[in-house]
């Protein structure tokens, strides 16, 4: 018995044959192992090809969903949440919380400091959000310096508490050695059979009146 070995990419062929059998037999032999190998290097890349495609295809699925700076899901993957959201509330009643976030001295870092530390400040707002908040929560930038939190199975007290956890933690971080992070919040909580974009809508206007009521108050301090 004689044993050909074909190295290929990706293994070894090995063909036996009887030693005694013609030499002919034994080219044919090695035309034939030559030919599976290179078939079976073929497929193998194939496939390897396809799986990179796919690994990066996914990553760049990934990649649409987030927000660069922050590292938080942007508006796209907020529409996502909250359609998924709404499609669960059709068949479960469950409680359902948003809550809307709001930089309130941004325009002022950035015309002081430059955009350097405006979005050092939007960091540090994003950190801030996402270190309170479980797991099961949604958070996404949305706009220049506006958060939005989707919080399922959560009344207003389960958000009360998730406000009074950031704004513990804003007393204690600075964002940057110049300005100390300012965020003005709002919440709401679904009513019913209330859709979430009215819930949304009302927890913007929550956030515009406690952004009005700081404003008013650095004014009168000044």
């Amino acid at each position: 018995m004689k044993i050909t070995r074909i190295e290929c990419l990706f293994g070894v062929l090995v063909v036996a044959h009887a030693a005694s059998r013609a030499r002919g037999f034994t080219n044919l032999c090695q035309r034939i192992g030559h030919s599976l190998a290179e078939v079976a290097e073929s497929l193998l890349l194939q496939a390897i090809s396809r799986e990179h495609l796919a690994a990066d295809r996914d990553r760049f699925a990934r990649e649409a969903r987030i927000d660069p700076l922050t590292g938080l899901e942007n508006r796209a993957a907020w529409d996502e949440h909250v359609r998924a959201e709404e499609a669960r509330r059709v068949r479960y009643a469950r409680a359902v919380t948003v809550v809307s976030a709001d930089l309130d001295n941004l325009k002022a870092v950035n015309d002081r400091y430059g955009h350097e530390a405006g979005d050092q400040l939007i960091r540090a707002a994003a950190n801030l959000l996402r270190g309170q908040a479980r797991g099961a929560d949604r958070l996404a930038r949305v706009g220049g310096d506006e958060f939005l939190i989707l919080m399922p199975e959560t009344d207003l007290h389960g958000a009360g508490r998730y406000l009074a956890r950031i704004r513990a933690a804003i007393r204690r971080v600075q964002a940057n050695e110049v300005s100390a992070l300012q965020l003005s919040f709002g919440a709401a909580t679904a009513r019913g059979d209330e859709s979430l974009a009215s819930v949304i809508g009302r927890a913007d206007a929550a956030m515009y009146i406690a952004k009005k009521r700081r404003v008013s108050k650095a004014r009168v301090a000044r």
